[in-house]
């Protein structure tokens, strides 16, 4: 009896583990999606004013690092830690990225 409800107390937390795995990795995909969106929308914005491409240099580059598979798939004591440290810190750059987008676009004058 102990044993069976042992295994399905294992089995309930590997599907919640599975799930935040999935969320996590979800999670990372919409963050690269909101760059590449808020890129875009820089891209049109800065050719409508200025009647040009951007540069390579000019470029909004939004610093995040992306997540490897791995380690979403390795247990939380081996690195979930890291996992969190880098997703913090993805997160940071991402609100400092749609900060400094939001800024330049507002500066230019066909929008305003």
């Amino acid at each position: 009896m102990i044993s069976k409800d042992q295994e399905e107390t294992y089995r309930k937390v590997c599907e919640e583990n599975n799930d935040l795995r999935d969320c996590l990795r979800m999670l990372q995909r919409e963050m690269f999606d909101v760059v590449c969106l808020k890129n875009d929308v820089f891209t049109q914005r800065f050719k409508a004013e200025h009647g040009k491409e951007l540069a390579n240099e000019e470029k909004m580059n939004a610093n995040i690092e992306s997540i490897r598979d791995e380690l979403f798939n390795l247990g939380f004591e081996e690195s979930g830690k890291d996992t969190i440290a880098k997703f913090k810190l993805n997160f940071k750059r991402l609100r400092e990225f749609m900060i400094t987008v939001d800024r330049e676009i507002a500066s230019m004058a066909i929008f305003n």
